[in-house]
């Protein structure tokens, strides 16, 4: 076995994994995590899956295995599920999906046309304390005019507040009035 230091290279960059969005289960026994890749390739977003660990310790095992990107992590109340983002349905247009605590398929729960933002420091997919509902952000789909007013620099960005029933699986929306 050679000890020799070699030099870092871009092949090594690329190859590196970002570890974010960490989530505490309800009852303090497992951590959700996101690992996804540094860098985009041929995708809209970074490729990304959703991990799971026991904080007793252990190996992390890898909950979700969508094709492309795979984020957002949120425990339910119960901590049964988890709800997540995912463009597993289509590139670059992100649904909510649920999976069991233990794994499984992830079943959608939406699939609508419209952008569901994720920036950093917005929590963009939460919980109802009873576990009953899911609200999420999502900007409106851009019509014919509206993408004729944003070429010219003349636009708006739309954002509604989206309330999913859990047991209905009903889709509501809202727009705030700030």
């Amino acid at each position: 076995m050679s000890s020799a230091k070699r030099a870092l290279t871009p092949e090594d960059v690329l190859g590196f994994k970002n570890i974010e969005d960490t989530q505490i289960s309800p009852d303090g026994a497992q951590v959700t995590f996101v690992v996804g890749d540094s860098f985009k390739v041929e995708t809209k977003w970074p490729r990304s899956t959703i991990w799971l660990v026991s904080t007793a310790g252990g190996e992390p095992r890898q909950l979700t295995n969508g094709p492309r990107t795979d984020s957002l992590p949120r425990w339910s109340s119960d901590g049964s599920q988890l709800a997540f983002l995912s463009d597993r349905l289509a590139e670059g247009q992100r649904q909510v999906f649920v999976i069991a605590r233990d794994g499984g398929e992830a079943m959608p729960l939406t699939n609508i046309a419209g952008a569901i933002p994720t920036p950093r420091g917005l929590n963009a997919l939460q919980w109802s304390p009873d576990g009953r509902s899911l609200a999420f952000l999502m900007e409106d789909p851009e019509t014919d005019e509206e993408h004729v007013k944003r070429e010219a620099k003349d636009h708006a960005i739309k954002e509604r507040s989206h309330l999913l029933d859990m047991s209905k699986r009903v889709l509501a929306w809202f727009r705030p009035y700030l």
